[in-house]
């Protein structure tokens, strides 16, 4: 299934909610990894208000939110494939 949903201010992105990407741990403290067959090119962690916190290009399948404030966020994991958006919960 997919959905269109608004991604930049200037652009829209395909959401794909079969890539299946898993994520650990969740709740997260500092190490969050995804795990995946998928290469992924780029996270992104939104706010609960939808503002971009955190952006980075990855080369392994792991990101270091250890900087991020206790609360929940989103994560867009972007790939070739698609991309992934699911719900982390930053806890210390």
């Amino acid at each position: 299934m997919k959905a269109r949903v608004l991604g930049s201010a200037t652009n829209t992105q395909e959401i794909d909610h079969n890539l299946s990407i898993g994520i650990s741990p969740n709740p997260v403290k500092e190490i969050l990894y995804f795990k995946t067959h998928l290469n992924i090119n780029k996270i992104e962690i939104f706010d609960a208000l939808g503002r971009s916190i955190q952006s980075e290009n990855i080369s392994e399948n792991k990101i270091n939110v250890a900087h991020l404030a206790n609360g929940i966020y989103f994560a867009e994991i972007k790939t070739k494939s698609g991309i992934q958006i699911s719900k982390i919960i930053i806890q210390k």
